[in-house]
């Protein structure tokens, strides 16, 4: 079963989320010291902690698991606001990205003497300084606080003025938009504090004059005002074209996070990733590509350069529709009117990024770095240069440099192997001829691209296992999930090739046909708390409308099945199982089959090893088949996700992200952040329900809630701070938002969780429900330095 998967030496993934990397020569050289020193907090300089996005800070020392349970408190502090958009638009102003954090910073001896007031409890090197927390806004706007006092150090507002005289901020329904308030800066940025000065790297959406879109790439100088940082060529627009067509501004979103990669011994020496994903209506009139980026500070004085375009739906026309718009999303097959009546993509469109604002994840192995990205819905053609709903892979080396063309893939194929059993699927409604007869379909990227499933809406997760083989995570919205060896994704393959181990992530996922995914248990979000001496590495996620969900991943060790299997069929071989003594879905003691085994797992009963090729909620197909009937509950296999845990919330709606933290692996903490429910909406009045957010601490083993934000004493109402991290409900229709997508930082004691608003704060009596705050909600441990009283204390 191991056959393709490649044994690689130990190097490590070069987390973004580290102490600082070593100077890149003189140039390199900080005003005062390099942040980030090894004997301070950590920093968070991209999203999800690292360029891995396994959610996880291994460096929190204030809040864990020990101290909750021993008494440590968390204290709700007053938030820190950000600017609220005229009252002519009657709206507040959303943090859809993810705060940074970065420790120990001096600033620029030119930045404004307030700002020095501001950052200077810290000495950082014989200098004043402090740690600094960064959040960007979608009405345009930066901001730079003490991540310990809350004072304002620098605020930088109207960025749309990049389009010139005229110039303004997108509001829902204009161009690069789509349903959002504002377009502003809508993802979360990267930070490289190897520079000098050191900068963040955002991107920002304006309209010109004329109301035409741009997009804009921005270096911008954290220790002086959050200006452009001079000789930079900042801000770039952001152009290009590939396969014939060309970036159209207005038609795309700029939403996953960025991703900055580290490769000091190639060309160019860092890359920085930009993905796009749709803004418009695939059917036109202008339909979308999904497009990636990559600019790189190689040029004098750090000056931005594109290194290439890289488009997800390159082959075939740019502009021409099928004449029945419902042709197959396999390119080259012909229009086949009713068999694909939901699929709004073909070749040569579609294909957009958006990761539910995950950003690219990147790997070291063997010397070769690899940044990975989802691509969604849109048409596929094996070879070629579409690649709705796949995995592809773009490496970089000191021989090759950075190419715009994947280097690997994978893409859902369904067939006689197919990933999900057929008991899983049971589709009937696929036509195998126009007009003919209903048959079942194979699970494959046709029914992702049919019913908007798209692929690593979960995002993107890669590790390394104790054994050193590397590995990849991911999740499309049915609720399935995909584990994928880094270093051969598998490409479009009918048969497993021991590389691709596909299981069900959602307890109840949506295979049928004309299913909407806004109705999927989707999983928009993994963490993971890597193995130690006393535990096996854990991975988390919590489903849409679903529990809170704990797995061990097993280094593919033995274990014992729980339950009586059973073959079924009337003669050898023996290749379909079942699962005959009861299974409870989300169940530790009986779970089913699909919580504790995978494609690719081996299960052995009486001597007799099989190679698990699909698996279904109680039953599975193995190869190649027992000899004899098999009726028995003594059985083993050799699995990778096994022994779930649940933290059942009842509450919960409609599910979560999460974060892990930890004191060098003890002492750990799931961070759960999530929309609830405090009181149903009123059936007579047709009222809808009230939501709130709350952040949860659990027990990373049991799952148990060891501190939670929001108290659960008094239904219906907002106990303690209202905040809400979606939109609330469409006026009229109480439709509830999808999912959630925010995520919050936990660093150095501290919480810091962007908000779309807050109606109501412990701290600031003037955010109501009328006239809510814009702005970032945070909480502090005992006996940090934002907890001793000083919070926002300081004089401007």
């Amino acid at each position: 079963m191991h056959s393709n998967l490649g044994r690689v030496a130990a190097t490590r993934l070069p987390h973004v989320f580290t102490r600082s990397l070593l100077l890149l020569g003189a140039s390199a050289i900080a005003l005062f010291a390099q942040p980030c020193a090894t004997s301070g907090p950590p920093c968070v300089l991209t999203s999800q902690y690292n360029n891995s996005r396994d959610a996880y800070n291994p460096d929190e020392t204030v809040l864990t698991s020990f101290k909750l349970a021993s008494g440590t408190t968390l204290t709700e502090l007053s938030p820190l606001l950000v600017d609220t958009p005229p009252a002519a638009y009657g709206l507040a102003n959303p943090i859809y990205a993810q705060p940074l954090y970065v420790a120990g910073i001096s600033l620029s001896a030119n930045a404004p003497e307030a700002s020095q007031e501001n950052c200077s409890n810290l000495t950082v090197s014989g200098h004043p300084g402090c740690n600094m927390v960064l959040a960007v806004t979608l009405y345009d706007s930066i901001w730079a606080y003490n991540a310990d006092t809350g004072k304002v150090i620098f605020s930088r507002t109207g960025l749309w003025s990049d389009c010139g005289t005229g110039a303004s901020v997108p509001v829902a329904g204009q161009g690069g938009v789509g349903s959002l308030p504002f377009g502003g800066i809508i993802s979360t940025p990267v930070i490289d504090t190897t520079l000098s000065p050191p900068a963040m790297f955002l991107t920002d959406l304006c309209l010109d004059s004329q109301a035409k879109a741009h997009w804009f790439l921005h270096e911008v100088d954290i220790t002086n005002q959050l200006q452009d940082v001079t000789g930079s060529s900042s801000p770039v627009e952001i152009t290009g074209s590939n396969a014939g067509a060309g970036f159209v501004a207005g038609t795309v979103m700029q939403r996953p996070a960025l991703l900055e990669v580290q490769n000091p011994g190639g060309t160019p020496a860092n890359a920085i990733y930009i993905a796009f994903g749709a803004a418009v209506s695939e059917a036109g009139p202008n339909p979308y590509h999904g497009w990636l980026f990559g600019y790189s500070t190689t040029g004098p004085n750090n000056q931005l350069v594109q290194d290439f375009v890289f488009n997800a739906s390159g082959a075939a026309s740019d502009t021409a529709i099928p004449s029945c718009n419902t042709n197959a999303p396999l390119c080259g097959e012909s229009c086949k009117s009713g068999q694909y009546e939901n699929q709004p993509n073909w070749c040569g469109h579609g294909g957009g990024i958006w990761l539910s604002g995950r950003g690219p994840a990147a790997s070291t192995a063997t010397g070769v770095t690899r940044a990975f990205v989802g691509v969604g819905n849109g048409g596929f053609q094996s070879g070629a240069a579409n690649w709705g709903n796949s995995i592809v892979d773009f490496t970089s080396s000191a021989t090759t440099g950075v190419g715009g063309t994947p280097a690997d893939s994978f893409t859902p194929r369904g067939g006689p192997n197919s990933p999900f059993s057929t008991a899983i699927l049971s589709k009937t409604d696929c036509p195998a001829t126009v007009g003919g007869t209903p048959a079942l379909c194979d699970y494959t990227v046709e029914d992702l691209n049919e019913n908007d499933m798209d692929m690593s809406v979960s995002g993107i997760m890669v590790f390394e296992d104790q054994a050193d083989n590397f590995w990849l995570m991911t999740a499309d919205k049915t609720g399935a999930g995909y584990l994928l060896n880094q270093e051969n994704l598998g490409g479009f393959n009918t048969n497993d090739t021991g590389n691709q181990f596909p299981f069900v992530a959602a307890a109840t996922p949506c295979w049928a046909l004309n299913t909407q995914s806004s109705g999927c248990h989707r999983v928009t979000s993994f963490a993971t708390l890597p193995a130690n001496a006393a535990n096996p590495r854990r991975i988390f996620y919590w489903p849409f409308q679903e529990d809170l969900t704990s797995v061990q991943f097993s280094e593919n060790t033995t274990t014992a099945g729980i339950g009586t299997i059973v073959t079924t069929g009337s003669a050898a071989p023996y290749t379909t199982v079942a699962l005959s003594s009861a299974c409870t879905l989300n169940s530790t003691s009986t779970p089913c089959l699909n919580n504790q085994m995978v494609a690719g797992a081996t299960l052995t009963v009486g001597g007799s090893a099989q190679s698990v090729i699909s698996v279904g909620k109680t039953g599975l197909t193995v190869t190649p088949g027992f000899a004899a009937p098999v009726n028995t509950s003594a059985w083993t296999y050799h699995g990778y996700l096994i022994k779930p845990v649940y933290a059942s919330q009842a509450s919960q709606f409609p599910g979560g992200q999460l974060m892990v933290t930890s004191n060098n692996g003890t002492g750990g903490i799931v961070w759960g952040l999530a929309t609830i429910e405090t009181a149903a909406a009123a059936t007579p009045a047709k009222s809808c329900a009230t939501l709130t957010a709350m952040i949860n601490a659990y027990d990373p083993i049991t799952l148990g809630e060891i501190w939670s934000s929001y108290s659960k004493k008094n239904t219906g109402q907002c106990d303690g701070p209202c905040f809400s991290i979606t939109p609330p409900p469409v006026a009229g229709t109480c439709t509830p938002p999808a999912s959630t997508y925010g995520l919050p930082v936990v660093v150095n004691g501290s919480i810091y969780i962007p908000t779309y608003q807050i109606t109501s704060s412990d701290s600031n009596p003037s955010c109501t429900s009328s006239t809510p705050c814009s702005g970032m909600m945070v909480y502090c441990g005992s006996g940090t330095t934002a907890c001793n009283g000083e919070w926002q204390a300081l004089k401007e």
